[in-house]
């Protein structure tokens, strides 16, 4: 796998990847990056990617933790501890308080999209989104 912080690939320790996908719930990564020069610095809130190496992304988020733990007393070398959360931090980040009548969840979705989360790279929020009011439901 190739982990991605702020679009820089990064070297991790070997066999420090954890990737947990929760459903109905957000996923969360962690790992290990070395840090052999002691000149990196992590901080919550850094894009993090991480792929294989044809590409296909397995995860997708932000870092919620960074800690500097040195390898020897002394030295500059060091590793950083690393835990991500995945792309629900750009909702839960924040309260939005807003409230509409006569107006659809689609319509309230977007200007939420529009006004607070495209300045973040959220886009496409419908992507799914379909139009129902002609539908007829029946129950059987």
């Amino acid at each position: 796998m190739e982990v991605y912080i702020s679009d820089t690939r990064e070297q991790i320790r070997v066999n420090s990847l954890n990737i947990e996908d929760g459903i109905e719930e957000h996923s969360t990564a962690s790992f290990v990056v070395r840090d052999l020069h002691g000149i990196k610095n992590f901080q919550e809130g850094q894009p993090v990617r991480i792929q294989r190496p044809n590409g296909v992304v397995e995860f997708l988020g932000f870092i919620a933790e960074a800690e500097k733990v040195p390898l020897t007393h002394g030295q500059i070398a060091c590793e950083w501890d690393i835990v991500c959360s995945d792309l629900h931090y750009l909702a839960q980040k924040r309260v939005v308080a807003l409230s509409k009548q006569g107006t659809t969840a689609g319509e309230v979705v977007n200007e939420i999209t529009r006004n607070y989360l495209v300045a973040e790279g959220v886009t496409n929020t419908l992507k799914y989104w379909d139009d129902y009011s002609g539908v007829r439901w029946e129950e059987l």
